[in-house]
């Protein structure tokens, strides 16, 4: 029997074939109706179709069947016009006692002929909310069909590596050569006039869509492609095909194809100094079949920077030659330097008599050294040159690459070192003479000329002690128990044995500093000595002692020299700020010799002298306070002590009170000297030949002991935090 279209259900059978207006079959005789089949024949316009007769239904089937009634009453499935989505009611009052599952709903929608595009999350939802709250439930998205892409009448097929990404794009405008664009990620491929860059090709058909109900959509025909060029490439109607007008690199971008010049072409740049004193060059290869860059071309970028002076040619020329051959430097070449100006030399003063105060001994014919055949007294005569002024020198301009004159620096002009007794001679204005008769001596600072006492034999009971503010000659020796003080500088031309010298400026002892313990030297200049043995000496120079220092102790503030072969120094203490340099340290018995240097002994004397200060008032403090505590103790007694008594009380607080000032301003001060003493950056030590066990080494306040001989030459220092030897 017949059936219209929307009496149809699922279960229903096909008594005759289904076929659609241009007579293909839909369905053939028997087949059993599904949700799918009956949407794909509404979708057909199908309006109705023979099915079986159906028997006399039973119990069962007519539950089922009111099970199916009930289900569909109050489920409302809505298809839109295009039939490409479909939308869902579900209300509560038809459906409050009905358990709504997922099947259930897609049952619906099929029975409703929605058999594609069907949303099973939302349907999932659906069934979750309907389960927990039984409301009034929509959705206007349930199902939602496939639309059919377009097709296109043509296509552009690009036929060479083009630029597509239009921030590349704007990157190429802006350069003129390729190497520019090395970090960019562009592909380089040159075109060339009459190139092909891209065609027209065949249509594209378009993807088929699919609706809601299952059927086919259709889809629409492209658009006619229009192909768009810019003044650097041309569309070739005839051959349907785009080729280049200029030398560059291709790009397409939303359907517009053009080139952008560009020079394939190596290329240099130069780069000038901030001092303009160098010009680097930086080669950048050809690519794409370009040309390297022509010696011409190199001088025309040096010209356009301004090089124009200092420039290699030879490396130019080869550089040149390298680049014809495609090999290109990897850095940058100094292609040229300018000439640096040669500043002019200072002025100095040329000294006519021997000024040095640190001297070196003399080396006989036996190989020994002594002070004999030296002196640091020059005795001089009105008149006697003693200095000459050289004049400074202006210097050489230079040149920078850039062809600029660079002036050199004029020497600095120094002063003839005038000091008392001397004058600039009328016959030379750059030379200094003596104004009198005397020694001369430098100063330092200045050359002066003093008069001079001299001893021609002895000090001893026949001259007495010696004390002078000048310079004081020995010609013979100073005896134990004899003392020279003096302000200028001290020589003597025999042995000094124990006594105490005081001098003010420079020593020189041609023999020995000999004797028990007892003798003690100190200097402010520079102290040389033939040896010492068992003496003390302290100098705020240099001090150079020509042979060995035996059982002595040697300060200097700034460097110590023994020279002393086999024996230098043994069972001595030798402690400089600067440095120590030894022949030999200690001997084979092991006698126990200390070289320290990175101490200012002038240092350690101030903070020894503050220690006994600090001491004395600890001494005398504690007498304080046993005044006062003896004085507070009786007066809480209520005895009266009377006005003397409370008189003392009150200064012995105040001196405490003081006391306590001073010894603060003191312990700071210490910690400023420990401070400066500590520098021990420079400092060294230094053994020519050998160190034996015994030795210990002193560097600051670190230290190392010499367990095994060291073979010079070493030197000592410190390394990493530790006193290394190297």
């Amino acid at each position: 029997m017949k059936i219209p279209i929307d009496k149809l259900s699922q279960g229903m059978k096909l008594t005759e074939d289904v076929l659609d207006t241009s007579g293909a079959t839909l369905a053939t005789e028997g087949t059993e109706l599904t949700g799918t089949l009956i949407g794909l024949l509404k979708s057909k316009g199908i309006t109705e179709v023979v099915i079986q007769d159906r028997p006399a239904e039973g119990p069962c089937e007519q539950d089922a069947a009111a099970s199916e009634s009930d289900l569909s009453k109050g489920i409302t499935v809505a298809v839109a016009a295009d039939s490409m989505s479909a939308s869902i009611r579900i209300d509560p009052q038809e459906n409050s006692g009905l358990d709504l599952t997922e099947d259930a709903i897609i049952e619906v929608l099929n029975e409703n002929g929605v058999v594609s595009g069907i949303q099973q999350s939302i349907v999932g939802d659906l069934a979750k909310k309907w389960r927990a709250e039984k409301r009034l439930l929509e959705h206007h998205g349930i199902a939602q069909g496939t639309p059919p892409k377009p097709g296109a009448q043509s296509s552009l097929e690009i036929q060479v590596p083009c630029i597509t990404d239009r921030g590349q794009l704007e990157l190429a405008r802006k350069a003129t050569h390729c190497w520019e664009l090395k970090a960019s990620g562009i592909k380089f491929h040159r075109v060339r006039p009459g190139d092909l860059i891209a065609k027209k090709g065949p249509p594209k058909p378009g993807t088929p869509g699919r609706n809601v109900l299952g059927a086919e959509v259709e889809p629409k025909a492209g658009e006619e492609l229009k192909i768009q060029c810019d003044a650097t490439a041309e569309y070739v109607e005839s051959e349907e095909k785009v080729v280049a007008k200029e030398d560059g690199l291709a790009y397409c971008i939303e359907e517009t194809v053009g080139v952008v010049p560009i020079s394939f072409d190596g290329s240099v740049e130069v780069t000038v100094a901030g001092d303009k004193m160098q010009a680097e060059l930086a080669a950048h290869p050809a690519v794409e079949g370009g040309r390297p860059p022509t010696g011409d071309a190199v001088r025309e970028m040096l010209t356009k920077q301004g090089v124009v002076s200092g420039v290699h040619d030879d490396v130019l020329a080869d550089l040149v030659q390298k680049m014809a051959k495609g090999t290109y430097p990897v850095q940058p070449v100094v292609i040229a330097e300018g000439t640096q100006p040669v500043n002019g030399d200072d002025g100095r003063i040329e000294f006519l008599f021997n000024a040095e105060t640190s001297l070196q001994p003399k080396k006989n014919s036996d190989g020994s050294v002594d002070f004999h055949e030296v002196s640091i007294v020059h005795a001089v005569t009105e008149g006697t040159p003693l200095a000459r002024r050289i004049a400074p020198t202006g210097g050489m301009p230079g040149k920078d690459v850039l062809g600029n004159e660079v002036p050199a620096k004029a020497g600095t002009d120094v002063l003839l070192p005038a000091g008392n007794g001397t004058r600039v001679s009328a016959d030379d204005p750059e030379v200094l003479v003596a104004e009198t008769d005397g020694n001369a001596r430098f100063t330092g600072k200045v050359v002066e000329v003093a008069e001079g006492f001299t001893v021609e034999g002895d000090v001893d009971f026949s001259t007495g002690n010696v004390r002078y503010n000048k310079s004081v000659s020995v010609g013979g020796d100073i005896k134990a128990g004899f003392e020279v003080d003096c302000d200028g500088d001290l020589q003597v031309g025999g042995v000094v044995e124990d006594t105490k010298l005081r001098v003010g400026g420079n020593v020189l002892i041609k023999a020995g500093f000999v004797g028990r313990g007892g003798g003690l030297l100190e200097a402010d200049g520079d102290v040389n000595i033939s040896f010492v043995h068992g003496q003390t000496v302290k100098a705020k120079g240099h001090v150079t002692i020509a042979k060995e220092a035996l059982d002595c102790k040697i300060y200097a503030r700034k460097s110590v020299t023994v020279l002393g072969e086999p024996l230098s120094t043994v069972s001595s203490i030798i402690v400089a700020r600067d440095s120590i340099e030894v022949r030999t340290a200690g001997n084979l018995s092991g006698a126990k010799t200390e070289l320290q240097v990175g101490v200012d002994y002038t240092l350690a004397d101030e903070m020894r002298g503050i220690d006994e200060t600090l001491a004395q008032h600890a001494e005398n403090n504690q007498k304080l306070v046993q005044i006062v505590q003896k004085h507070e103790a009786i007066a809480k007694t209520g005895r009266n002590l009377g006005a003397k008594a409370e008189e003392l009380y009150n200064k012995v607080k105040a001196t405490l009170e003081t006391h306590a000032q001073e010894e603060k301003k003191l312990r700071e001060k210490k910690k400023e000297l420990e401070k400066k003493s500590a520098e021990i950056k420079n400092c060294f030590i230094k053994v020519q030949h050998a160190a034996h066990p015994g030795t210990v080494f002193r560097i600051g306040d670190q230290q190392m002991r010499v367990q095994d001989e060291i073979v010079g030459p070493k030197t000592v220092q410190v390394m990493k935090g530790e006193v290394q030897v190297v």
